[in-house]
């Protein structure tokens, strides 16, 4: 996995990667588009340094509501971003702090939940893999026209996110995947 490859590199080191490509979102006036369709909630499901493309959704909505049109706001009933975010152990999670000061300060816009394969004593949120109940409960359910789940991982990851979501009901034109 990519983890093993950033804990070894050291400054200086030559690697090489590459582009993704990724998902083309429109942020207009009167919305947020994908495919020509309006998006009113996003779920996120992010295995391990699959979090990376989330973020730069996640900022990029935020600046879009709080700064751009911040009237949406006041519409906002329940979370509109909601995460999904699973990793080996502790210490794979990244943007902790981030993640957590975006729950704190816009409760009704975000929200995250963990799932560890291997937790520390001591954990209270998910152990295990992401499974349809915690997409149920934790994403947004039943499936809409007017929802997107976005989920970034290692190839396996998406396979079975995927299968998941179908087994749920969702269409394949309510959900992208980065692989």
């Amino acid at each position: 996995p990519i983890v093993d490859l950033l804990r070894t590199i050291r400054p200086g080191d030559d690697i090489l990667v590459k582009a993704m490509g990724g998902l083309r979102l429109e942020f207009k006036e009167n919305g947020i588009f994908w495919q020509g369709r309006a998006i009113k909630s996003f779920g996120f499901m992010a295995g391990g340094t699959g979090l990376a493309p989330m973020i730069q959704i996640i900022r990029e909505y935020m600046y879009y509501v709080t700064e751009r049109h911040p009237s949406l706001l006041k519409g906002i009933q329940t979370p509109t971003l909601n995460l999904l975010y699973a990793a080996e152990e502790e210490a794979d999670l990244a943007y902790i702090s981030f993640l957590q000061g975006l729950q704190t300060e816009y409760p009704k816009i975000f929200r995250f939940h963990s799932v560890l394969n291997s937790p520390p004593l001591g954990w209270t949120e998910g152990v295990g893999f992401i499974t349809k109940d915690m997409i149920k409960e934790k994403l947004v359910f039943p499936p809409q026209d007017d929802q997107l789940i976005v989920m970034c991982g290692p190839p396996i990851f998406e396979k079975i996110m995927t299968k998941n979501l179908d087994s749920l009901g969702f269409a394949p034109e309510l959900y992208y995947g980065y692989s």
